[in-house]
Protein backbone atom coordinates (compact mmCIF):
# COMPACT_ATOMS: atom_id res chain seq x y z
CA UNK A 1 0.00 0.00 0.00
CA UNK A 2 0.86 3.69 0.10
CA UNK A 3 4.48 4.35 1.15
CA UNK A 4 4.89 6.46 3.95
CA UNK A 5 8.63 8.21 3.42
CA UNK A 6 8.49 10.79 6.23
CA UNK A 7 5.52 12.35 8.74
CA UNK A 8 7.20 15.10 10.60
CA UNK A 9 4.18 16.26 12.84
CA UNK A 10 6.07 19.18 14.19
CA UNK A 11 6.42 21.12 10.78
CA UNK A 12 2.82 19.52 9.51
CA UNK A 13 4.11 17.48 6.53
CA UNK A 14 4.04 14.18 5.18
CA UNK A 15 5.83 12.71 2.64
CA UNK A 16 4.34 10.10 0.37
CA UNK A 17 4.94 7.84 -2.36
CA UNK A 18 2.38 6.22 -4.76
CA UNK A 19 3.10 2.60 -5.24
CA UNK A 20 -0.12 1.13 -6.41
CA UNK A 21 -2.85 2.64 -8.73
CA UNK A 22 -5.07 1.93 -5.10
CA UNK A 23 -3.07 4.92 -3.53
CA UNK A 24 -4.75 7.22 -5.16
CA UNK A 25 -8.05 6.13 -3.55
CA UNK A 26 -6.36 7.21 0.07
CA UNK A 27 -4.58 10.46 -1.29
CA UNK A 28 -7.84 11.64 -2.66
CA UNK A 29 -9.44 10.95 1.01
CA UNK A 30 -6.41 12.73 3.09
CA UNK A 31 -6.24 15.88 0.70
CA UNK A 32 -8.11 19.10 2.12
CA UNK A 33 -8.75 22.62 0.58
CA UNK A 34 -5.86 25.02 0.62
CA UNK A 35 -3.08 22.12 1.39
CA UNK A 36 0.17 23.13 -0.18
CA UNK A 37 1.48 20.02 -2.24
CA UNK A 38 4.93 19.62 -3.68
CA UNK A 39 5.72 17.39 -6.73
CA UNK A 40 7.32 16.97 -10.36
CA UNK A 41 5.54 18.18 -12.98
CA UNK A 42 5.64 19.29 -16.69
CA UNK A 43 4.92 22.54 -17.45
CA UNK A 44 4.62 24.39 -20.73
CA UNK A 45 7.19 27.35 -21.46
CA UNK A 46 5.69 30.21 -23.59
CA UNK A 47 7.99 32.64 -25.61
CA UNK A 48 6.93 35.95 -25.56
CA UNK A 49 7.50 37.72 -28.98
CA UNK A 50 6.87 41.44 -30.08
CA UNK A 51 3.62 40.70 -31.27
CA UNK A 52 2.64 37.28 -29.97
CA UNK A 53 3.01 34.53 -27.23
CA UNK A 54 3.50 31.21 -28.65
CA UNK A 55 4.05 27.84 -26.89
CA UNK A 56 7.41 26.59 -26.31
CA UNK A 57 8.22 23.20 -25.46
CA UNK A 58 7.19 21.31 -22.03
CA UNK A 59 9.91 21.02 -19.26
CA UNK A 60 10.10 19.39 -16.03
CA UNK A 61 9.72 21.41 -12.96
CA UNK A 62 9.31 20.90 -8.96
CA UNK A 63 6.85 23.12 -7.95
CA UNK A 64 4.11 23.92 -5.15
CA UNK A 65 0.22 24.43 -5.45
CA UNK A 66 -2.05 25.73 -2.65
CA UNK A 67 -4.84 23.22 -3.40
CA UNK A 68 -8.54 24.69 -4.71
CA UNK A 69 -9.94 21.38 -5.94
CA UNK A 70 -9.41 18.01 -7.61
CA UNK A 71 -10.55 15.20 -9.22
CA UNK A 72 -10.38 11.44 -8.78
CA UNK A 73 -10.22 9.14 -12.04
CA UNK A 74 -10.20 5.78 -11.26
CA UNK A 75 -10.40 4.08 -14.82
CA UNK A 76 -6.90 6.92 -16.38
CA UNK A 77 -5.57 5.79 -12.75
CA UNK A 78 -4.39 9.26 -11.89
CA UNK A 79 -5.52 11.90 -9.44
CA UNK A 80 -5.46 15.62 -10.95
CA UNK A 81 -4.83 18.18 -8.51
CA UNK A 82 -5.66 21.51 -9.50
CA UNK A 83 -4.22 24.53 -6.96
CA UNK A 84 -2.58 28.37 -7.38
CA UNK A 85 1.28 28.11 -7.50
CA UNK A 86 3.19 29.09 -4.49
CA UNK A 87 6.60 28.33 -5.12
CA UNK A 88 8.43 27.63 -8.66
CA UNK A 89 11.60 28.33 -10.73
CA UNK A 90 11.80 32.26 -10.64
CA UNK A 91 12.77 32.13 -14.42
CA UNK A 92 8.91 30.60 -15.69
CA UNK A 93 7.39 33.37 -13.88
CA UNK A 94 4.19 31.13 -12.67
CA UNK A 95 3.77 32.37 -9.56
CA UNK A 96 0.08 33.38 -8.41
CA UNK A 97 -1.14 31.18 -11.94
CA UNK A 98 -3.32 27.89 -11.61
CA UNK A 99 -1.59 25.10 -12.09
CA UNK A 100 -2.90 21.19 -12.58
CA UNK A 101 -0.65 18.54 -10.71
CA UNK A 102 -0.95 14.47 -12.37
CA UNK A 103 -0.33 12.26 -9.65
CA UNK A 104 0.30 8.33 -10.74
CA UNK A 105 2.07 5.27 -9.82
CA UNK A 106 5.35 6.47 -8.83
CA UNK A 107 4.82 10.01 -8.22
CA UNK A 108 6.00 11.35 -4.96
CA UNK A 109 4.59 14.22 -2.89
CA UNK A 110 5.31 16.62 -0.35
CA UNK A 111 1.95 17.55 1.45
CA UNK A 112 2.35 20.44 4.15
CA UNK A 113 -1.48 21.10 6.07
CA UNK A 114 -2.38 23.21 8.60
CA UNK A 115 -2.73 20.46 10.91
CA UNK A 116 -3.09 16.81 10.69
CA UNK A 117 -6.44 16.16 12.36
CA UNK A 118 -7.66 12.74 14.27
CA UNK A 119 -9.57 12.14 11.12
CA UNK A 120 -6.54 12.25 8.58
CA UNK A 121 -4.01 10.11 11.10
CA UNK A 122 -6.89 7.93 10.68
CA UNK A 123 -6.68 7.55 7.20
CA UNK A 124 -3.32 7.58 7.13
CA UNK A 125 -3.47 4.31 8.93
CA UNK A 126 -6.00 3.37 6.96
CA UNK A 127 -3.72 3.98 3.54
CA UNK A 128 -0.29 2.11 4.99
CA UNK A 129 -2.55 -1.16 6.52
CA UNK A 130 -1.32 -4.20 4.83
CA UNK A 131 -4.50 -5.99 3.27
CA UNK A 132 -4.09 -9.06 0.95
CA UNK A 133 -4.60 -8.43 -3.33
CA UNK A 134 -5.73 -11.09 -4.95
CA UNK A 135 -6.08 -11.78 -8.64
CA UNK A 136 -9.47 -13.45 -9.71
CA UNK A 137 -9.01 -15.23 -13.32
CA UNK A 138 -12.27 -17.14 -14.57
CA UNK A 139 -12.10 -18.89 -17.58
CA UNK A 140 -15.32 -20.71 -19.66
CA UNK A 141 -16.16 -22.98 -22.47
CA UNK A 142 -16.56 -19.03 -24.12
CA UNK A 143 -15.38 -16.10 -21.40
CA UNK A 144 -11.96 -15.31 -19.78
CA UNK A 145 -12.60 -13.14 -16.82
CA UNK A 146 -10.00 -11.42 -15.12
CA UNK A 147 -10.51 -8.70 -12.04
CA UNK A 148 -8.75 -7.80 -8.92
CA UNK A 149 -10.15 -7.44 -5.30
CA UNK A 150 -8.41 -4.69 -3.65
CA UNK A 151 -9.59 -1.96 -0.93
CA UNK A 152 -11.92 -0.51 -3.04
CA UNK A 153 -14.06 -3.74 -3.73
CA UNK A 154 -13.58 -5.76 -7.43
CA UNK A 155 -12.48 -4.71 -10.25
CA UNK A 156 -13.00 -6.70 -13.83
CA UNK A 157 -10.05 -5.74 -15.39
CA UNK A 158 -11.14 -7.05 -18.76
CA UNK A 159 -13.51 -9.73 -20.32
CA UNK A 160 -12.47 -11.86 -23.33
CA UNK A 161 -14.74 -13.54 -25.34
CA UNK A 162 -13.35 -16.64 -27.06
CA UNK A 163 -14.29 -18.45 -29.91
CA UNK A 164 -13.29 -21.87 -30.37
CA UNK A 165 -13.86 -23.90 -33.55
CA UNK A 166 -15.39 -27.56 -33.36
CA UNK A 167 -14.15 -27.91 -36.77
CA UNK A 168 -10.52 -29.86 -35.84
CA UNK A 169 -8.42 -32.15 -38.05
CA UNK A 170 -9.13 -35.92 -37.07
CA UNK A 171 -7.58 -36.96 -33.86
CA UNK A 172 -7.00 -33.31 -32.61
CA UNK A 173 -9.38 -33.41 -29.49
CA UNK A 174 -11.23 -30.13 -28.47
CA UNK A 175 -9.62 -29.96 -25.00
CA UNK A 176 -6.46 -29.94 -26.57
CA UNK A 177 -7.25 -26.86 -28.44
CA UNK A 178 -8.33 -25.07 -25.53
CA UNK A 179 -5.23 -25.38 -23.78
CA UNK A 180 -3.58 -24.09 -26.99
CA UNK A 181 -6.20 -20.85 -26.56
CA UNK A 182 -5.40 -20.96 -22.87
CA UNK A 183 -1.62 -20.76 -23.21
CA UNK A 184 -1.57 -18.19 -25.94
CA UNK A 185 -4.29 -16.11 -23.80
CA UNK A 186 -2.13 -15.73 -20.73
CA UNK A 187 1.16 -14.99 -22.94
CA UNK A 188 -0.48 -12.40 -24.68
CA UNK A 189 -2.10 -10.85 -21.21
CA UNK A 190 0.58 -11.51 -19.39
CA UNK A 191 2.20 -8.29 -18.62
CA UNK A 192 -0.94 -7.10 -18.13
CA UNK A 193 -1.99 -9.22 -15.57
CA UNK A 194 0.97 -8.56 -13.43
CA UNK A 195 1.04 -4.91 -13.17
CA UNK A 196 -0.94 -4.66 -10.52
CA UNK A 197 0.92 -6.11 -7.21
CA UNK A 198 -1.08 -8.76 -6.05
CA UNK A 199 -0.27 -11.28 -3.52
CA UNK A 200 -2.17 -14.43 -4.54
CA UNK A 201 -4.01 -15.43 -7.25
CA UNK A 202 -7.20 -17.50 -7.72
CA UNK A 203 -8.40 -19.58 -10.84
CA UNK A 204 -11.83 -20.75 -11.19
CA UNK A 205 -12.96 -22.90 -13.96
CA UNK A 206 -15.44 -25.87 -14.50
CA UNK A 207 -14.46 -29.32 -13.58
CA UNK A 208 -14.09 -29.94 -17.77
CA UNK A 209 -11.06 -27.37 -17.83
CA UNK A 210 -9.68 -27.17 -14.26
CA UNK A 211 -7.20 -29.99 -14.52
CA UNK A 212 -5.70 -28.14 -18.11
CA UNK A 213 -5.33 -25.28 -15.91
CA UNK A 214 -3.48 -26.76 -13.27
CA UNK A 215 -1.05 -28.67 -15.99
CA UNK A 216 -0.50 -24.96 -17.56
CA UNK A 217 0.33 -23.34 -14.59
CA UNK A 218 2.73 -25.89 -13.18
CA UNK A 219 4.81 -24.71 -16.09
CA UNK A 220 6.10 -22.08 -14.13
CA UNK A 221 6.20 -19.64 -16.88
CA UNK A 222 3.21 -17.39 -15.17
CA UNK A 223 2.80 -16.30 -11.53
CA UNK A 224 6.52 -16.85 -9.97
CA UNK A 225 6.51 -16.71 -6.48
CA UNK A 226 2.52 -16.20 -6.42
CA UNK A 227 0.51 -18.23 -4.22
CA UNK A 228 -2.06 -19.83 -6.36
CA UNK A 229 -5.14 -21.43 -5.95
CA UNK A 230 -7.90 -23.05 -8.08
CA UNK A 231 -11.49 -23.56 -7.47
CA UNK A 232 -14.48 -25.34 -9.19
CA UNK A 233 -17.24 -23.15 -10.54
CA UNK A 234 -20.52 -23.75 -12.19
CA UNK A 235 -19.92 -21.59 -14.57
CA UNK A 236 -16.57 -19.14 -15.94
CA UNK A 237 -16.47 -15.91 -16.84
CA UNK A 238 -17.39 -12.88 -14.70
CA UNK A 239 -20.40 -15.27 -13.32
CA UNK A 240 -17.78 -17.21 -12.06
CA UNK A 241 -15.68 -14.30 -10.46
CA UNK A 242 -18.94 -13.77 -8.49
CA UNK A 243 -19.42 -16.87 -7.70
CA UNK A 244 -16.13 -16.99 -6.12
CA UNK A 245 -17.19 -14.21 -3.81
CA UNK A 246 -20.58 -15.43 -3.23
CA UNK A 247 -19.56 -19.65 -1.74
CA UNK A 248 -19.50 -19.23 1.69
CA UNK A 249 -17.00 -22.37 1.90
CA UNK A 250 -14.43 -19.32 -0.09
CA UNK A 251 -14.36 -17.24 2.64
CA UNK A 252 -11.09 -18.03 4.09
CA UNK A 253 -9.75 -17.41 1.09
CA UNK A 254 -10.65 -13.54 1.58
CA UNK A 255 -10.31 -13.29 5.27
CA UNK A 256 -7.86 -10.59 4.74
CA UNK A 257 -9.06 -8.49 2.25
CA UNK A 258 -10.18 -5.48 2.95
CA UNK A 259 -13.63 -6.39 0.45
CA UNK A 260 -14.42 -9.07 3.59
CA UNK A 261 -14.16 -6.75 6.16
CA UNK A 262 -16.18 -4.34 4.18
CA UNK A 263 -19.18 -6.92 3.19
CA UNK A 264 -19.06 -7.98 7.09
CA UNK A 265 -20.13 -4.41 8.15
CA UNK A 266 -22.09 -4.06 5.69
CA UNK A 267 -24.11 -7.05 6.01
CA UNK A 268 -24.31 -6.55 10.25
CA UNK A 269 -25.58 -2.74 9.20
CA UNK A 270 -28.32 -4.45 7.06
CA UNK A 271 -29.31 -6.93 9.55
CA UNK A 272 -30.22 -3.83 12.20
CA UNK A 273 -32.15 -2.14 8.99
CA UNK A 274 -34.55 -5.40 8.71
CA UNK A 275 -34.94 -5.59 12.19
CA UNK A 276 -35.78 -2.55 12.43
CA UNK A 277 -33.73 -2.13 15.35
CA UNK A 278 -33.44 1.18 16.82
CA UNK A 279 -29.62 1.45 17.56
CA UNK A 280 -29.54 2.59 13.24
CA UNK A 281 -29.40 5.89 12.20
CA UNK A 282 -29.50 5.91 8.04
CA UNK A 283 -28.79 9.04 6.02
CA UNK A 284 -27.26 12.46 6.74
CA UNK A 285 -30.02 14.33 8.98
CA UNK A 286 -29.94 10.86 11.26
CA UNK A 287 -25.92 10.54 11.32
CA UNK A 288 -25.33 13.97 11.78
CA UNK A 289 -28.30 14.00 15.18
CA UNK A 290 -26.15 10.58 16.15
CA UNK A 291 -23.13 12.00 16.42
CA UNK A 292 -23.84 14.91 18.42
CA UNK A 293 -24.76 12.29 20.58
CA UNK A 294 -21.42 10.70 20.70
CA UNK A 295 -23.33 7.78 20.03
CA UNK A 296 -21.48 6.17 17.03
CA UNK A 297 -20.17 3.01 17.15
CA UNK A 298 -19.58 2.45 13.56
CA UNK A 299 -19.86 4.98 10.86
CA UNK A 300 -20.34 3.53 7.15
CA UNK A 301 -20.26 6.73 4.58
CA UNK A 302 -19.13 6.17 0.58
CA UNK A 303 -16.57 7.59 -0.58
CA UNK A 304 -18.48 10.14 -2.92
CA UNK A 305 -18.32 12.41 -0.05
CA UNK A 306 -14.50 13.30 -0.14
CA UNK A 307 -14.19 13.49 -3.92
CA UNK A 308 -16.50 16.91 -3.60
CA UNK A 309 -13.99 19.02 -1.37
CA UNK A 310 -17.44 20.93 -0.39
CA UNK A 311 -18.97 17.48 0.41
CA UNK A 312 -16.21 16.75 2.78
CA UNK A 313 -16.53 19.79 4.20
CA UNK A 314 -20.55 18.77 5.22
CA UNK A 315 -19.75 15.76 7.02
CA UNK A 316 -16.16 16.26 8.81
CA UNK A 317 -18.37 17.32 11.87
CA UNK A 318 -19.71 13.84 11.55
CA UNK A 319 -16.20 11.93 11.44
CA UNK A 320 -14.92 13.89 14.05
CA UNK A 321 -17.40 13.10 16.47
CA UNK A 322 -17.32 9.68 15.56
CA UNK A 323 -13.41 9.58 16.35
CA UNK A 324 -14.13 11.24 19.44
CA UNK A 325 -16.67 8.79 20.64
CA UNK A 326 -13.74 5.99 19.70
CA UNK A 327 -15.81 4.96 16.80
CA UNK A 328 -15.29 2.97 14.11
CA UNK A 329 -14.96 4.74 10.65
CA UNK A 330 -15.02 2.60 7.08
CA UNK A 331 -15.15 4.29 3.92
CA UNK A 332 -16.57 2.19 1.10
CA UNK A 333 -15.73 2.88 -3.06
CA UNK A 334 -19.35 4.22 -4.41
CA UNK A 335 -18.70 1.89 -7.27
CA UNK A 336 -18.20 -1.31 -5.46
CA UNK A 337 -20.65 -3.68 -4.92
CA UNK A 338 -21.26 -2.87 -1.26
CA UNK A 339 -20.84 1.21 -1.88
CA UNK A 340 -24.08 0.58 -4.19
CA UNK A 341 -26.24 -1.03 -1.77
CA UNK A 342 -25.56 1.82 0.60
CA UNK A 343 -26.06 4.47 -2.13
CA UNK A 344 -29.88 3.08 -1.66
CA UNK A 345 -29.68 4.31 1.41
CA UNK A 346 -28.30 7.99 2.07
CA UNK A 347 -24.73 6.74 0.82
CA UNK A 348 -23.73 7.11 4.99
CA UNK A 349 -25.55 4.86 8.15
CA UNK A 350 -23.93 4.61 11.57
CA UNK A 351 -24.36 1.23 14.16
CA UNK A 352 -24.81 3.24 17.70
CA UNK A 353 -23.66 2.36 20.81
CA UNK A 354 -27.26 3.15 22.23
CA UNK A 355 -30.61 4.02 20.68
CA UNK A 356 -31.67 7.71 20.02
CA UNK A 357 -35.23 9.07 20.62
CA UNK A 358 -35.83 11.96 18.73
Amino acid sequence: MMKLIEYNKQKSYIKLLIEVPEDLYYLSLILEKNDIIYSWTTRQLKIERATESIKGKRIRVYLGIRLTSFEFHKFLKNLRIRGVVIDAPEDLHIKGSYHTLSISVGSELLIYKENFSPLINRILKMASAHYKKILLLSIGDDEISVGFLSPQGIEIKFTQQLFISKKREKGYSLLKLYGEVFRKFFEEKRDIINLNGFNEVIIASTSLFLPMLKEIFSEKRFFAGKTLRYVQVSEGGKAGIYELLRREDLKHFFKDTRYVYEKEKIDELFSYLIKGDNKIAIGLREVRIAADYKAIKTLVLNDSFFFDINEKEKIRDILEKTIEASGEIIIISSESEHGKKLEKIGNIAAILYFKIVN
